[in-house]
């Protein structure tokens, strides 16, 4: 019966099935291996996912403070003490001591601990897969610049993200694919510089994945910027002029087809102004959108945060200090209208002090506790809260399942076609061997 389906039925069948299924198929034969690498078939098998809105949430986050353990550095020093607990009291230091008889070892850097990454359920934000980065970091940490259709763009870091290397690289989580990016730098390092700028996403007009990366060199005092095009397999320099200083450096709302930074610029009297950065994935142009009069000022000590929601952009107002001071959310209901502007919810901290980091999908907002950086997930309709189980540093990012390859065959164009089903050979489909996803 296999023998007399159509060719069209049989690629509908396929598109259907979950990519841990493809990749063991895979195995079968090469017709079907190359019908899984064909650009149409990719295509058509994300489509299908992004149809049934099976995204999950793709999570990175650092060990738990009550499971946190000395570092391999200290273990070297400290022979076979195994497993040393950090007492809670102490979590907060930067050098942590444990009692070890009668004498006070000291083990190192509290922030000295695994990186942990993981799917989670959007809806309850239970873990579905513990995952594992198939590449070595020089840092030991990485830095989740964005994801978009399955592949997530890396970017070396400590263990925070305040600190960013130039080496970049492509995941996808879901084939296990793993990729470095070509190595290209501007300056040839005649200058010290700093990375104070990242962004990732995906170009639909071009069938394309940038990267954007946004240099300061330290000496001269001048921006410089890099685009990594997965078309290209490579990287180019962008003229730009960017006269304001950037106070965040990745990327948490891509709108429009830009990608937004939150920047200053000081005016003639040094006082500083608020305003956003945007870079135009497909004009390679930078922009300056204007924020909400009362967010343009610096009123210490507000702080502002900088994210999405439904496809607009979105302005948290906080203050992190003091409880029972409201916090605003403002969306920007017409991109680029700067009158656009308006506030959607406020509300404050009542019990203890909680700093808002992005919102969920649900319009739940993602709130870190200021005492001991626990997150946690807070609806402002029904003023309610429930732990998420995580602390910071954390990332937190959309994330569905492709066969998105980060080597860049991807190119859209010809229509795909089924293998005959006689040119399947029989046989043994070959198992993965037991992973994370």
């Amino acid at each position: 019966m296999s023998q007399n389906l159509p060719n069209e039925i049989v690629i509908d069948i396929l598109s259907r099935l979950p990519v841990k299924s493809i990749v063991k198929f895979k195995c079968v034969s090469k017709p079907w291996r190359s019908l899984f690498t064909d650009p149409k078939f990719i295509e058509l098998h994300l489509n299908r996912a992004i149809a049934k809105n099976s995204h999950c949430l793709l999570v990175r986050h650092v060990a738990d403070p009550d499971e946190k353990i000395y570092s391999k550095w200290n273990k070297a020093i400290l022979g076979d003490i195994n497993k040393l607990e950090v007492p809670l009291q102490n979590k907060g230091n930067n050098y942590l001591t444990v009692k070890s008889g009668n004498s006070m070892i000291c083990v190192g850097r509290y922030w000295d601990d695994e990186e942990i990454y993981s799917f989670r359920n959007a809806e309850t934000f239970e873990e579905l897969a513990r995952l594992e980065v198939p590449g070595q970091s020089i840092t030991n940490y990485f830095s989740i610049v964005g994801c978009s259709n399955g592949l997530v763009c890396l970017n070396e870091a400590n263990f925070n993200g305040s600190y960013h290397s130039l080496n970049s690289f492509f995941w996808n989580p879901a084939t296990r694919e793993f990729r470095a990016l070509p190595k290209y730098f501007i300056n040839k390092f005649t200058s010290s510089l700093v990375v104070v700028g990242l962004g990732f996403a995906f170009v639909p007009i071009t069938n394309d994945y940038k990267v954007v990366r946004i240099l300061y060199f330290i000496e001269s005092k001048v921006h410089e910027v890099e685009v990594f095009s997965l078309n290209t397999d490579c990287w180019s320099k962008v003229d730009a002029d960017i006269q304001c200083n950037i106070t965040s450096q990745l990327s948490q709302a891509y709108v429009n087809g830009s990608s937004h930074w939150m920047a200053t610029k000081r005016d003639d009297d040094g006082n500083p102004h608020y305003s956003i950065l945007s870079f135009n994935m497909v004009e390679e142009t930078f922009g300056m959108l204007m924020l909400p009069k009362c967010c343009e000022k610096d009123h210490f000590p507000m702080h502002k945060l900088l994210t999405m929601f439904e496809g607009s952009l979105v302005v948290v107002v906080y203050n992190p200090y003091q409880l029972n001071k409201s916090c605003d959310i403002w969306v920007m209901n017409e991109y680029g209208v700067a009158k656009s502007w308006t506030k959607t919810f406020s509300f404050g901290n009542e019990v203890e002090v909680m700093i808002p980091l992005g919102i969920f999908d649900n319009g739940e907002i993602i709130m870190e506790k200021e005492k001991d950086g626990e997150l946690y997930s807070f609806d402002p309709r029904a003023k309610q809260r429930k732990s998420l189980s995580m602390y910071q540093p954390a990332r937190i990012v959309k994330y569905i399942e492709s066969l998105v390859s980060p080597q860049g065959r991807n190119s859209i164009g010809g229509s795909v076609s089924a293998p005959s089903t006689s040119q399947v050979e029989t046989g043994v489909v070959i198992q993965q061997q037991n992973g994370s996803v």
